[in-house]
C-alpha cells in the first residue's frame, strides 16, 4: 500500500517538493504515513478542476461569438509580451482605452459621471479598491 500510495503521491502532489516529501516518508515509515497521506494528502480538487474546465470553455465560446464585433478596434501588436497577454486573455488588445489613477472620492465620482455622459453604447467600469484605517487616540 506504501509503493502504491507513493506512485498515487508521485502523480497528484501539486508541488515537487510536496510529491518528494510524500514518496519518502510513504516509503520509510508506512505504518504512519500511510493513514496520514490517505487523510490529508490524497488530491481533492479534481471535482473544482473539472467545473473551472467547463466553465471555461462556455467562456471561450461566448468570446469566439463577439470576436467578430471587435476585429475594428484591434490593435497592432508586434510586442511579443503584448501578443503572450492576447493570447492568455483569448481577445486581442484593443486602441483607444486609458487608465486614470484616482486617489480621492470626488475626484472617482467626477470622473464616474463625465465617462457615464461621454458614453455612446455602454459603460464597463472596474474598481481596484484599497482601505487605509486610521485611529485617532482621542
Amino acid at each position: 500500500m506504501g509503493i502504491v500510495s507513493a506512485i498515487m503521491a508521485l502523480m497528484s502532489s501539486r508541488t515537487s517538493q510536496g510529491a518528494v516529501a510524500w514518496i519518502i516518508s510513504l516509503l520509510t515509515f508506512p505504518y504512519i504515513a500511510l493513514p496520514a497521506y490517505w487523510f490529508f494528502g490524497r488530491p481533492r480538487f479534481y471535482g473544482y478542476v473539472s467545473a473551472r474546465g467547463q466553465r471555461d470553455t462556455v467562456l471561450r465560446r461566448v468570446l469566439v461569438r463577439y470576436r467578430a464585433n471587435v476585429q475594428p478596434y484591434v490593435a497592432a501588436s508586434p510586442n511579443a509580451d503584448i501578443q503572450a497577454v492576447e493570447q492568455l486573455a483569448m481577445m486581442p488588445l484593443t486602441h483607444g482605452n486609458q487608465a486614470t489613477l484616482l486617489i480621492d472620492g470626488p475626484a472617482t465620482f467626477e470622473s464616474l459621471f463625465d465617462g457615464i455622459e461621454r458614453a455612446e453604447q455602454y459603460v464597463l467600469v472596474q474598481f481596484l479598491l484599497s482601505a487605509t484605517i486610521r485611529l485617532d487616540n482621542a
